[in-house]
């Protein structure tokens, strides 16, 4: 995206900038004089919030599109908290395993360590918490994008067993979940 300097039209705008930038040198704002256009001031105050607009997403401030299109900022939290109703046969190892490569990323999240789960005669239900199960997505796209999107693709979770006492400590699939994120 290219961003156009702002010069100066007077010697008194030069000034008030000059002077706002003495005053508090830890800010990075500076006054902008009435002179300036609405525009303007609209980028000045992008530039200074640190936001940044994408040569592919078309801003809500610059350009007159419909809401419908408008890309926005999306915070998901994903948290994997416990496997539940477990019949295991003997004691083991487990940990999940996701990619979902639309929020962003195509390397694979993981809960670590492997969570140890003995063998219980008892039948379910039995809870296992597992450790760090959360995993923060930051992004933008259009809301129609979005809701298309995860109607189409599920968020499908892979649980492992890893065999502690195997040397060559190859990890088995033990099933999958698949979760509907619309």
């Amino acid at each position: 995206t290219q961003i156009s300097e702002q010069k100066p039209n007077n010697d008194k705008q030069q000034r008030l900038r000059s002077n706002s930038a003495n005053q508090n040198p830890t800010s990075n704002t500076s006054v902008v004089d009435n002179e300036l256009s609405i525009s303007q001031r609209v980028q000045q105050i992008s530039i200074n919030n640190h936001a940044t607009t994408d040569d592919h997403v078309s801003s809500p401030i610059f350009h007159g599109t419909s809401d419908q299109h408008l890309s926005h900022h999306y915070c998901l939290s994903i948290d994997l908290k416990s496997l539940r109703n477990l019949r295991l046969s003997h004691s083991t190892y487990l940990y999940c395993r996701y990619v979902y490569p639309f929020l962003g990323t195509s390397t694979p999240i993981l809960t670590h360590p492997p969570l140890h789960m003995s063998y219980t005669s008892s039948a379910p239900p039995n809870e296992y918490l597992l450790p760090h199960g959360l995993c923060i997505f930051n992004f933008a796209v259009d809301t129609e994008q979005l809701t298309s999107h995860f109607h189409r693709e599920p968020l499908t979770v892979e649980v492992y067993c890893r065999d502690q006492d195997r040397s060559e400590r190859k990890d088995e699939l033990f099933g999958l979940v698949h979760l509907q994120l619309d």
